[in-house]
């Protein structure tokens, strides 16, 4: 029989109880790490002290960075590739549908492609009204923890689910704590294309998409 952790184990998680040996524990860990090396890779972006240009760029910005940081390492122990730059600029591109078409094409299970539907599409609407942090943390955290009490959902499910949920949650709360660059100056947006781009590279290392989703933030906010 394998050993029961409360959720509070793995930081960033609710009541939902997690086993130890199992798959959903380890991508658990895993999804979180995930959120955290975006928000550091965010942090050294803005320490570096150059504005954004295209994505692209800041995206091999974003590369150099990275292998300097231990939590991106331990990411990426096997090594890694950078992600397509037309596929990153299509996923960003402002253009409608986009969300609808990278959960269509993902390889998971019909409930799993319901229920980041229903999770993207509330952090869309979240993204557009502004609310307080602590609100959206709340809903993640909940949706979290649904995620490793379904027991229909296989690794990849989990793996995708928890770790698009991770970058997300940390993407706001990253947003909560920083203004834009004057003139602008007012609260960092979370678009469309940083969860598009969460939910397609989550498939893959972690480190890629938390890597690709801290390039998309610091291009469209800094």
């Amino acid at each position: 029989m394998e050993d029961n952790f409360p959720a509070s184990d793995v930081p960033g998680f609710g009541t939902a109880p997690l086993q130890k040996n199992n798959t959903a524990f380890g991508n658990a860990q895993q999804g979180f790490a995930a959120g955290a090396v975006q928000n550091e890779l965010l942090d050294a972006l803005i320490t570096r002290g150059d504005t954004a240009s295209t994505l692209i760029v800041t995206l091999k910005e974003a590369a150099v960075l990275a292998v300097g940081l231990p939590a991106f390492k331990a990411l990426s122990d096997e090594g890694f590739s950078m992600p397509s730059e037309t596929r990153l600029a299509y996923l960003t591109d402002g253009v409608s549908g986009r969300l609808d078409d990278v959960i269509t094409h993902a390889s998971l299970s019909e409930r799993a492609k319901l229920s980041l539907t229903n999770f993207a599409n509330s952090l869309a609407y979240y993204s557009g009204q502004q609310p307080d942090y602590e609100g959206i943390d709340q809903f993640i955290l909940s949706f979290e923890a649904s995620v490793i009490a379904d027991s229909t959902f296989d690794s990849k499910d989990l793996k995708v689910l928890l770790t698009t949920a991770s970058l997300s949650q940390h993407a706001f709360k990253f947003a909560s704590t920083h203004k834009k660059r004057k003139p602008r100056d007012r609260d960092w947006d979370i678009s469309v294309g940083h969860i598009a781009i969460a939910i397609e590279l989550s498939e893959g290392p972690p480190a890629i998409a938390a890597l690709a989703c801290a390039a998309v933030l610091f291009q469209e906010n800094y």
